[in-house]
């Protein structure tokens, strides 16, 4: 080895214009490193930040996901019972039935809630991480439910212009909306309801809860 180093060695000193190549190749050697090396390191840095991002956008999916489901759980039995109380205005032409109806639901205003809990009020301000578009979709999602919550919280004491019709429309806009971003969060992470959560699911979107109102009107009409 140590020969054949001083073979070439020897030859560039006996060419000049090699022994020139060699140092321009050097130096150009020298100044791609230089630019390369920064560019290398900030294009790992970088995908460093984006696998990160994507990590923690994943724990977060998989955290607010149970929140989602029980909120379209909610959705589903506030469904139900709006329509009961529908129902229940159409069959009567008696004014007297749409006031009690307003009633019976200011009544049942915590009842008729969606849940928002505090650790899915705690996990917002980190929503975009789940990026577009399933970040403000599940924001819309969360911001509309909690509207709904506010508008059901003001029914005290004017039971007599509720509407549940128009309180109907919202929930079931809003039920298309969380069955969106359940099924975005389903797509993008593989994720699927634990067999308890299908099961919370399955009983409440399937229960037939008894309105008070309905069994109120329905005993009028028989008399």
């Amino acid at each position: 080895m140590t020969d054949w180093l001083s073979n070439v060695g020897a030859w560039i000193e006996h060419h000049p214009g090699a022994a020139a190549w060699v140092q321009a190749l050097g130096a150009t050697l020298a100044v791609a490193t230089a630019v390369l090396m920064p560019a290398l390191q900030a294009r790992h840095a970088r995908q460093q930040r984006d696998a990160d991002r994507r990590l923690r956008a994943k724990s977060l999916a998989i955290a607010i996901y149970p929140e989602l489901l029980h909120i379209r759980a909610a959705h589903h039995h506030i469904q139900r019972r709006l329509r009961e109380s529908v129902a229940a205005t159409q069959r009567s032409d008696d004014p007297a039935t749409a006031e009690r109806t307003g009633a019976d639901l200011a009544d049942q205003s915590k009842r008729l809630a969606i849940p928002v809990t505090d650790a899915l009020r705690a996990m917002i301000p980190n929503i975009y991480l789940l990026g577009d578009p399933m970040g403000p979709q599940v924001q819309l999602c969360i911001g509309r439910s909690m509207k709904y919550n506010d508008v059901l919280a003001t029914l005290a004491g004017t039971s007599a212009r509720v509407r549940p019709a128009q309180l109907l429309a919202f929930i079931e806009h809003g039920l298309i909306l969380v069955n969106a971003c359940i099924a975005g969060m389903e797509q993008t992470w593989g994720l699927s309801p634990e067999p308890g959560d299908a099961l919370e699911y399955h009983v409440t979107a399937a229960a037939e809860p008894t309105a008070a109102l309905e069994r109120e009107t329905a005993s009028k009409e028989t008399v």
